[in-house]
């Protein structure tokens, strides 16, 4: 999902490389993983979810083989990729925090730590909103979360595939707000053709207690905090917290 539903000209022209640069990522697992929760969570029949910040479908063509689904994102570069690679899902470009499908779902995941993108309380207010206004009653919500400060760190990684050369450097930047910048550099080499392309995001370190009070405004219920993409609770000090909930609408 494009930072701040804004899509500047180096992100937009990276989504057609945004799966390799991404090739180590075990979508399939993280998918088994999800939908061994939900119907764990779910006191009814999940039939449909909802797929929030979607970026190219790498999740969606996982879930579709049992599930209807529909994905939405901010940025228009990633459901280009996503239409292309998945024939048979709805995309639709839409920003989290304010989006109206006009129909509920039994499920809803925002993955990819594309709920950090949520800087303020009041984003996180709406977007929860949002999320609850498209859940059927008793409707399961998944999303993960950054939930420590990274320090502050240089990474440079390599990418290929056939003739397709991505070079990257990622330099992490925290900040006193609880906030972290990350800046990317990316060259990258096709055939005989060069580009050099500069990308930025800023993800919100979110504390947990209070994001679970949140939740439970938004009227969310049985919610559970695991540690990653595991069974098991979170554990204190652990870099990515996942948010399982149930929603239960007021009569």
């Amino acid at each position: 999902m494009g930072e701040n539903n804004l899509e500047n000209k180096s992100y937009s022209r990276l989504a057609r490389l945004y799966d390799l640069i991404h090739s180590d990522k075990d979508y399939k697992k993280e998918v088994e993983f999800i939908e061994f929760v939900i119907e764990k969570m779910s006191k009814r029949k999940v039939n449909s979810i909802l797929d929030v910040a979607c970026g190219t479908g790498s999740h969606a063509i996982h879930l579709k083989k049992n599930y209807f689904v529909i994905g939405i994102d901010s940025a228009k570069s990633m459901l280009e990729v996503a239409k292309k690679k998945v024939k048979d899902i709805d995309f639709f470009r839409e920003d989290m925090r304010d989006f109206n499908l006009d129909r509920t779902f039994d499920a809803l995941v925002c993955l990819n730590d594309s709920f950090s993108y949520n800087t303020t309380e009041e984003e996180i207010i709406d977007t929860l909103r949002c999320f609850s206004k498209h859940l059927e009653n008793d409707g399961i919500i998944l999303f993960d979360v950054l939930s420590i400060l990274p320090k502050e760190r240089v990474e440079i990684n390599s990418f290929v595939e056939n003739d397709t050369e991505v070079s990257r450097i990622s330099k992490w930047v925290p900040n006193e707000k609880n906030t972290v910048r990350v800046e990317y550099i990316y060259f990258v080499r096709q055939g005989n053709n060069s580009e050099f392309h500069v990308d930025h995001h800023t993800y919100n370190l979110i504390n947990l207690r209070r994001l679970r009070k949140l939740m439970k405004k938004a009227g969310f219920k049985d919610i559970h905090i695991l540690n990653g993409f595991s069974k098991n609770r979170y554990k204190r000090g652990s870099p990515r917290a996942v948010f399982v909930g149930r929603y239960v609408r007021k009569n």
